[in-house]
């Protein structure tokens, strides 16, 4: 994704400087660039910070069932949101993208290009 932006923003500041106007694209693509790394660290910021929660936790949401650590109830209410989050994206994009084919299908179920 970043070489992509890098390859757009090149295609900008080529067409801007064969047109005289090189300083423009130079100053839009510096406004672009500290917008997108503060983004990238934000995301990086996050993802560290869910790794390191799970790691603290230490438990899956089967282990914690098989283990007998918690009640089939108490399971129950812990595992819907885990699938709600991963079945959610899942039908989102199945909804909005069904030409394309799916891991979670079959080969046979697969929509023809």
């Amino acid at each position: 994704m970043i070489l992509g932006s890098a390859l757009v923003w090149f295609a900008i500041y080529i067409y801007y400087a064969l047109h005289g106007e090189a300083k423009v694209a130079a100053v839009a693509f510096k406004s672009h660039l500290l917008a997108s790394v503060e983004l990238l660290l934000f995301i990086l910021v996050s993802s560290m910070t869910r790794l390191n929660a799970m790691e603290e936790r230490g438990i899956s949401t089967l282990l914690v069932w098989q283990n007998k650590i918690m009640s089939f109830h108490k399971f129950f209410s812990f595992a819907v949101p885990c699938l709600v989050n991963f079945l959610l994206p899942c039908s989102r994009h199945a909804f909005f993208h069904p030409q394309k084919k799916h891991l979670l299908l079959p080969p046979a179920h697969w929509a023809s290009p």
